[in-house]
């Protein structure tokens, strides 16, 4: 039996503005540079994000592994 290949789903337009926003540079529109460092004693990965043009850390953020 064949699988059948779904179409991706179209986003909304807020939904696309998002995506921009997390994805780029609010100082010059450079697309951002993920780094993510896993902790595995303390259950967390860190995301550090920086634009490589402007050379500046914009966002770093903690998220915590179940």
């Amino acid at each position: 039996m064949d699988a059948v290949k779904q179409e991706p789903r179209k986003l909304a337009p807020h939904q696309e503005d998002y995506i921009e926003v997390e994805n780029h540079c609010c100082l010059c529109g450079t697309e951002l540079v993920f780094q993510f460092e896993p902790s595995e004693e303390i259950h967390l990965i860190k995301e550090r994000a920086h634009c490589p043009c402007c050379n500046v850390q914009l966002k770093e953020r903690e998220h915590v592994i179940h």
